[in-house]
């Protein structure tokens, strides 16, 4: 709602008419993110973070499981150029680091993650001898 607001503002005040047609209109677009969101779920004794990876190939990320840190990163193989110029282009692959801390250390043994139609999920399980344990009293 408000961003055609704005672009009816900016219209205005560079004194362009309301309607143009759309190979006329500057396109706005929104400054990409340097690092890919996630989703981070906690569950008992593990948490299971989720993002999306558009573009991407499976050959084309690194995982690093160090202590209570998770390290995702990836450097995509750079896009073939195309015969036609773009017409308009707001998404491109660029590489990224993502390291992410928890208030536990994580089994590397038992990190199970999957890659399916651009969507990274990684099951990070809490370090067994950091789980608490029952005493018993005698």
């Amino acid at each position: 709602m408000f961003a055609n607001l704005n672009q009816l503002i900016d219209q205005i005040l560079a004194g362009q008419p309301k309607s143009q047609p759309q190979s006329q209109q500057q396109w706005r677009t929104a400054p990409a993110s340097p690092q890919p969101r996630v989703n981070l779920f906690e569950e008992e004794h593990q948490v299971t973070l989720t993002t999306e990876l558009p573009g991407f190939k499976k050959a084309d990320l690194k995982l690093e499981v160090k202590g209570n840190r998770f390290r995702f990163s990836a450097a995509p193989v750079t896009e073939p150029k195309e015969a036609n110029q773009y017409y308009h282009r707001e998404r491109a692959l660029a590489p990224f680091d993502r390291e992410l801390v928890f208030a536990f250390r994580i089994d590397p043994e038992k990190v199970n993650a999957s890659f399916e139609n651009g969507v990274l999920t990684v099951v990070l399980p809490a370090l067994a001898e950091d789980l608490p344990r029952t005493v018993a009293l005698s």
